[in-house]
């Protein structure tokens, strides 16, 4: 016999699993997919992010300048002015200063990141490229594509030190977590050679994919991870042993390549695609494919781990990638939500509630004058 109790509670089982399913499920809570499209200069080269997580910088190759994107808002901020072609972008770790590439200036530009200005431009070899700055803050190594040389700059006083030669068309450069080894990607030589920090002395060389590009380390340097344009490969090479372990394909044309805090996932840049491919490091497989916007460059993830900026070149834009499921909110009750006064769920909620009231209401009134004929 239906009584009024069990009546209501079929109503409360009904209104939960309808505030379960249809108020708390977020609109958009898968991972790996673009939330934010950012409008940038025209062809955005590289990016990188601040320690503090606050800042993405972006290289603006074909406008000369440098756009500082607030990641809280995810709009530009402001613009450096950085003539000669800013082609990379190497933060230090202290968070001070950021160093910038200048690709057809011969130099690079210093950025203080206190008030966003230019303080000093270093003149280093014919055509530099990538750049990385030493765990401790005080080096700063930049490629030189055509001098087939690196430069080595110090810090304190913004002065070369060391210019050390190396294979055909040194692109980028790696120092290891431990500021010990150097690692250069030789475009034209299809080799990863190995440097010595303390003496600027070759240490190895390894034969790897043509064209190579972009490297990352593993949290616990024990892998380096390197993009091979030629081949559309990423190698896995063994730090210990300066051999490459494993090669994993991906879609054509990667160029930028950045891993996450944990280490569990790179992800990878594909100009030709327009797309970001995500690879599981355990498995070393891709796992996920991102569609993006064509001509994709440079790629950075945030300190925390919860987003990665990617660069379109040919689309003049920044995109914003979510990597994290989002935290799920606890499930109101429809008083609460009517409490707000502005929330459209409120009103949904309370909708569904009148509806079923008066459904319940008009069925038991049914069921009592059918009761009181009989």
């Amino acid at each position: 016999m239906l009584t009024k109790s069990t009546f209501r509670a079929g109503l409360t089982s009904l209104l939960a699993l309808f505030l379960v399913f249809f108020v708390t499920t977020p609109a958009h809570a898968t991972i790996d997919n673009v939330v934010a499209t950012i409008a940038v200069g025209d062809e955005p080269w590289s990016v990188a992010i601040t320690p503090d997580g606050s800042k993405a910088l972006v290289a603006i190759s074909n406008a000369n300048r440098v756009d500082v994107i607030d990641t809280a808002t995810n709009t530009v901020q402001t613009s450096i002015t950085v003539s000669g072609s800013p082609t990379d972008i190497a933060i230090n770790s202290l968070g001070t200063y950021a160093y910038v590439s200048k690709n057809t200036g011969d130099a690079v530009a210093v950025i203080r990141l206190s008030d966003l200005t230019v303080v000093a431009t270093v003149n280093v070899g014919s055509a530099p490229l990538g750049i990385s700055v030493s765990p401790d803050s005080s080096k700063i190594y930049v490629a030189n594509v055509i001098s087939n040389t690196y430069s080595v700059i110090r810090a304190s006083d913004n002065t070369v030190t060391n210019t050390v030669s190396t294979a055909t068309s040194p692109l980028m450069v790696a120092v290891s977590p431990d500021g010990s080894k150097l690692y250069v990607t030789n475009y034209a030589a299809s080799s990863l050679q190995v440097f010595t920090t303390s003496n600027n002395t070759l240490a190895n060389t390894i034969s790897i994919g043509a064209e190579s590009r972009s490297m990352a380390f593993s949290p616990d340097a024990s892998k380096l991870y390197v993009v091979n344009k030629g081949p559309n490969t990423v190698s896995v090479v063994n730090t210990a042993t300066n051999t490459v372990t494993d090669t994993i394909s991906v879609a054509s044309g990667p160029m930028g390549m950045a891993i996450t805090p944990d280490g569990a996932k790179l992800y990878v840049a594909c100009f030709d695609t327009g797309q970001v491919q995500v690879i599981d490091t355990a498995t070393k497989a891709v796992i996920s494919t991102i569609n993006v916007a064509s001509g994709m460059t440079g790629i950075a993830v945030t300190p925390n781990g919860r987003s990665a900026y990617a660069t379109s070149l040919l689309n003049d834009t920044v995109s914003v990638i979510n990597l994290v499921e989002p935290t799920p909110t606890p499930t109101p009750t429809p008083q609460e939500l009517a409490k707000t006064g502005s929330s459209s769920e409120a009103g949904a909620v309370l909708s569904v509630v009148a509806i079923i009231s008066l459904f319940g209401g008009a069925l038991f009134l049914r069921r009592k004058n059918s009761l009181s004929t009989r």
